[in-house]
Parts: structure tokens; sequence; C-alpha cells
């Protein structure tokens, strides 16, 4: 049965999936309800509510989660449980950013500014006033140091930019155009993007890129890095319209390993202590 369904059989939806113990990569806010994604592509429902109208979500600490909504920010656990920190409207915030360089805080992109969030009580300041609206995908790159800060990197439909998480500025990258871009991930200071007319491994220093694949990936919603516990480079679990997908690093290869569809899907949170980005579900407009 498909997410997308206007019903759902719970039993069968979580009777299944909740039978298989795998570890959890993401929580899900989706139109049916909140549900936790495994790293085998199965998922479990854990909350009945109406999540629609969600627009971004990141993990700020091992139990908190602040999701980004029209009726305000909300903290959620990864066991489905919330409350609302403020009554804000934040259904055009399009990229949020935790990492060593927010202090703390999280950083917003926003289509009307760049926000710095108090993670305990909602509260905010804006740093910066450029527009973000054409911001289609963005990758966190991590440092090795004060004196090497990571890199906001943000596909854009006027280029690549790299944002500087302390006050808001920018410089850009390159002058490719990203409107295509679905999603992106980071793996081993490289973006891998999820375009419609492919998939592209891109220098985020430079902005230079290769194609790794000219399989369309214009119906995905959301990417989410899968390392390996062992030596390797991982995979990365595509969300689609048309179901899950497994995705080799190295040559965009891929298999699906779920059809269910995730058309309804509204915000992801990525899950763990490397998860210092979460952009907008892809094709999803404020």
């Amino acid at each position: 049965m498909s997410l997308t369904a206007p019903l759902i059989n719970s039993a069968v939806m979580e009777g299944v999936h909740l039978e298989v113990e795998c570890e959890p990569v993401a929580l899900c806010f989706h139109c049916l309800g909140m549900f936790i994604l495994r790293a085998d592509g199965s998922f479990a429902k854990i909350d009945q509510g109406y999540w629609s109208s969600a627009a971004v979500a990141l993990q700020c600490s091992s139990d908190a989660i602040l999701c980004f909504h029209q009726s305000g920010i909300y903290t959620v656990s990864a066991a489905g449980a919330y409350t609302r920190l403020s009554s804000d409207h934040w259904s055009c915030a399009r990229v949020v950013f935790f990492s060593p360089e927010t202090q703390g805080s999280i950083v917003a992109l926003h289509d009307h500014g760049v926000y710095r969030i108090n993670v305990a009580d909602g509260s905010y300041t804006k740093m910066a006033s450029d527009y973000w609206s054409m911001a289609t995908a963005a990758v966190y790159v991590p440092g090795s140091g004060p004196e090497e800060p990571g890199a906001a990197i943000i596909f854009h439909s006027n280029g690549i930019f790299r944002v500087n998480l302390a006050d808001g500025s920018y410089k850009k990258v390159a002058s490719s155009t990203w409107d295509g871009a679905r999603a992106a991930v980071c793996i081993q200071g490289e973006a891998l993007v999820f375009h419609e007319s492919g998939i592209f491994r891109v220098n985020v220093v430079d902005g230079s890129y290769t194609k790794v694949t000219s399989s369309r990936w214009d119906n995905t919603k959301a990417a989410i890095y899968i390392p390996e516990a062992t030596e390797g480079q991982g995979s990365i679990l595509v969300l689609h319209s048309c179901g899950v997908f497994r995705v080799n690093v190295e040559d965009g290869s891929h298999k699906m390993v779920s059809r269910e569809g995730w058309d309804c899907l509204s915000a992801i949170c990525p899950l763990g202590t490397q998860t210092y980005c979460s952009c907008m579900v892809g094709g999803n407009n404020c």
C-alpha cells in the first residue's frame, strides 16, 4: 500500500515494518503522520498527526529534533512526542544548519533572509536579508578545526554558494545553474547531487562537477547517506515518489528496496551525530 493512499491499514503498515530490526536513519514528517525510516528502507509509523505543513527539520541534540512548521517551531523526540516552542510561521524555511559554527543555535536560510534560532525557546534574530527562495539543495562539509571551519554549500538556481554560518554572508562558488537539483549528500568532502538530469559529483571548493549517471531523479523527495560500519563509502537511500532506492555512491547504480511512494513527504530529519544540515523536500514550495 502506498503512503500516498488516503487511508492506511496501520496493522499492515506498522506490523510488517516494526518486525524489522534495523538502525533508524531519519525521521519523516508526512501528511499521514511521522515515520521512522531505517537503513534498509523499512519504516514504522510513530505518530498519527497531520504534518503536511512541516517545512524542514534538523536534529539539535541526541534526543531533540526541531521541526520548522507553518504554525511554529516544534521540539520532537525520536519517539514522536512533540511540544510547540513558538507560534511564528516557518513554512518558507529552505535549509537549516546545526554545526560547530552555529554556536549551539540553528541557522535557517529562508525566503526572507537568514535567521539564527535559539533551540531552547524558538526565539530568533535576523542575521541577513538575502532571499534564499531559489535554493534547491544543500550540504555541510565538516571542517578540521577553528582555522579550517566547515562549509555550508547551497545549490541554487543562480549558482553554487558558500554561506558563512557566523554572520549569514555568502560567497558565490560557481555560476552553474542548479534549479533541477532535488537532493544532495556530502561524501568525503564532495557533494553527490540528485538532479532531474542525472546524478552529479560536485567539487564544493570550485563548483566543478562530473556527471555520474544520466538516470533521471526529478521525482526525488530526499536522500540520506548511510555510512558503512566497516571500511567503504556506504550507500544512499533515496525517497522517491515511486518508492525507496539504494544508490551506489561510486557509479550511481541503484535498486528499489521498497515500493512505498513518498509523494506526501513534507520534511525529513537525518538522524545521527554527523547530521549538520537538512533541506526542504525536493519539489516542495512554500
